[in-house]
């Protein structure tokens, strides 16, 4: 069999799949590994052996059920000449030079493995699984978490340089609980599929050429999302027709058709996930397909604490407090991060299987071959697709070629007093954290003590990687200057979330920001707010600051200043706007420039005890008392272009 017959093969394989001809991806791909002819290169044939080694006690922790762990829905044909070949040279590497393979793993608070511990998210279990199975080829593994709980997938998915990193070799991203644009208002990207190849493409565009995958949960079976995306990729969609051939996309689905099987044998009343009441349907988040939620343990290998661990009586258990569950709550628990974090182990060794296998029938030392990027097509008319987009973050985690908003600051004329700073949560948190002993594990049983489930709290919120920081300035911090990267005339600055609400000392950039370019009044500044959210973001155009034309941006000076109103009541005088107003559900809520910050109202009059007529700012609220000198902004991230 030649070279490219088997390459051939290979893309035949992968495309079946993708029109259903085959029953399982996974399936299909190992027993063409195991009808092929033997490849005549000696190297080649040890290192399979190794990856069928890896692989066959994968499978048998799953009792040999490939079908849970074949979580690959689709796959460009691309992988052929990307993932699979870059991992076929890496494993026969001779000589000197580093071996190293590097997975990015992008998210919120699902991959960030909250309500779980951040080193049981199905990141940590990725990286346990490929360091052991890669060990014998002396390739070092190292996989980033570099998700942040409850942050939106936009402005961060025109991140990938400062959070996935230059050498990424294979890109993954969740953001379950979001809409593919949410928080693009920095400039159109052409809808939801515009958005998809935005982000696509700004990690393709990585000096690495990592391959990428989507990860969609499924925990109800059947999505609209997964098909969606299978289809946006496949050989007849708008971005598989453009990327597909030459670059590598995937779709990964966790808890959807690799659970049918069990989905169809499972009993209709079953056990809810904190074992308290009984339940019926297909989500097996919610209602587990029997006493082990995977089918085949009732805990995970790793349970985040040591098993000599008074705490382990919480880690070890599902139930109501416990966490080994294939869900918590809407997070997944333990033994969910665990099947995830195996579903990619799985993916890479059966890539490296494919690879291997052409590589064995090839007397070349890679077949790896990185192709430039097509033209756009979903996101052709935005700004953040024709060209690079360079980015600055201050929260954490960053890769190593991460780019700080302070890395941006230009103090040749005064330094600033603005820093980095974790959010008000995160910060108290942070301290916390520091506390030896911690408060939370001192006390008296059952409520505290080191036993205690307030004590097995704080460890687990103690473990998460991930922390919100800004840049962060008040009244009496002056003026944060930026210089915009040569080359770009925009800026885009982006605030944190702030859970629900925001909080009233965080600065309103409607109306307490000084912005200046040059040292005059911005006259090419927007304030971006999405409707019925509360994050508030500042475009800059230099450009258009500057009379427009094709001329130079360099060199531009942007300042920000925070000016706070002195009271809100006066605010509402001086601007004749009303910060409360009546909402489309009849109550009484923040509306305008402050909607969505900390601020209670009420309604003037009722009409008839139901629905509110006027609205106003309830009397003692806190929001009232403001302090000026209190009140701060904060810079979290800064996109160029």
């Amino acid at each position: 069999m030649g070279l490219l017959t088997t390459c051939a093969a290979l893309v035949a394989l992968i495309a079946a799949c993708a029109r259903g001809q085959s029953t399982h991806h996974g399936q299909g791909v190992a027993a063409f590994v195991r009808n092929m002819h033997k490849g005549k290169r000696p190297d080649v044939e040890v290192a399979r052996q190794a990856v069928h080694d890896a692989t066959a006690e994968l499978l048998a922790y799953y009792s040999n059920d490939e079908q849970v762990l074949d979580s690959l829905v689709y796959a460009t044909p691309g992988f052929a000449v990307n993932l699979d070949a870059k991992l076929a040279a890496l494993a026969v590497q001779k000589g000197g030079a580093k071996k190293k393979f590097v997975v990015a793993a992008l998210g919120s608070s699902v991959t960030a493995g909250h309500d779980g511990f951040g080193d049981t998210a199905w990141p940590a279990v990725l990286q346990r699984r490929l360091a052991k199975a890669l060990a014998p080829f002396g390739i070092e593994v190292e996989v980033r978490n570099q998700a942040v709980g409850g942050s939106e997938p936009f402005p961060r998915s025109l991140c990938m340089s400062t959070l996935a990193g230059d050498d990424a070799d294979l890109v993954i991203r969740e953001w379950e609980y979001w809409g593919y644009a949410d928080g693009a208002i920095m400039a159109p990207v052409g809808g939801e599929e515009g958005a998809i190849e935005a982000f696509v493409r700004n990690a393709l565009a990585l000096p690495s050429a990592p391959a990428v995958l989507f990860l969609q949960l499924d925990a109800g079976g059947k999505s609209q999302k997964t098909p969606r995306l299978a289809k946006l990729f496949g050989p007849a969609g708008k971005i598989g027709k453009a990327y597909g051939p030459h670059h590598a996309i995937g779709v990964l689905s966790g808890f959807g058709p690799t659970f049918d099987h069990m989905r169809s044998t499972m009993q209709h009343t079953r056990t809810f996930r904190t074992g308290e009441k009984s339940c019926t349907g297909m989500n097996i988040g919610d209602c587990p397909v029997g006493p082990k939620p995977d089918g085949y343990h009732d805990r995970p290998l790793y349970l985040g604490v040591a098993e000599d661990d008074p705490l382990v009586k919480f880690a070890g258990v599902a139930g109501q407090h416990g966490i080994a569950k294939l869900y918590i709550n809407w997070h997944p628990g333990t033994i969910g991060h665990e099947v995830m974090g195996h579903q990619a182990s799985f993916v890479v060794l059966s890539t490296l299987h494919r690879g291997l296998a052409a590589l064995g029938l090839s007397t070349e030392k890679t077949l790896f071959k990185k192709s430039p990027l097509p033209s756009p097509v979903a996101c052709a008319a935005s700004p953040v697709c024709q060209k690079p987009v360079r980015c600055a973050l201050a929260s954490w985690p960053k890769a190593p070629t991460g780019i700080d908003v302070g890395d941006w600051v230009d103090n040749s004329t005064a330094t600033t007093r603005w820093g980095n700073r974790p959010t008000p949560k995160d910060g108290s948190k942070t301290a916390t954290c520091a506390e030896q002993p911690p408060r939370a594990c001192q006390g008296a049983p059952p409520r505290g003590g080191p036993e205690s489930q307030g004590c097995f709290s704080w460890k687990r919120s103690c473990s998460y990687h991930d922390m919100k920081r800004a840049f962060v300035g008040g009244r009496d911090d002056g003026d944060l200057v930026l210089r915009p990267p040569p080359g770009t005339c925009t800026l885009f600055l982006s605030e944190p979330g702030y859970e629900w609400s925001k909080p009233v000392d965080m600065a309103n950039w409607h109306a307490e920001l000084d912005v200046r370019i040059d040292g005059e009044p911005c006259r090419g500044c927007t304030v971006k707010q999405a409707p019925g959210a509360y994050l508030q973001n500042l475009l800059v155009d230099v450009r258009k600051h500057r009379g427009g034309g094709g001329g130079s941006c360099d060199g531009a000076r942007v300042s920000i200043a925070v000016k706070p109103v002195e009271t809100l009541s006066a605010w509402e005088a001086d601007t004749d706007k009303k910060l409360c107003g009546v909402a489309r559900n009849g109550r009484c809520e923040v509306t305008g420039d402050w909607r969505r910050y900390q601020i209670d109202c009420q309604p003037d009059e009722a009409n008839g005890g139901v629905k509110a007529k006027a609205c106003h700012v309830k009397p003692g609220t806190k929001g009232l008392q403001r302090d000026p000198a209190k009140v701060a902004a904060y810079v979290t991230g800064v996109l160029a272009w």
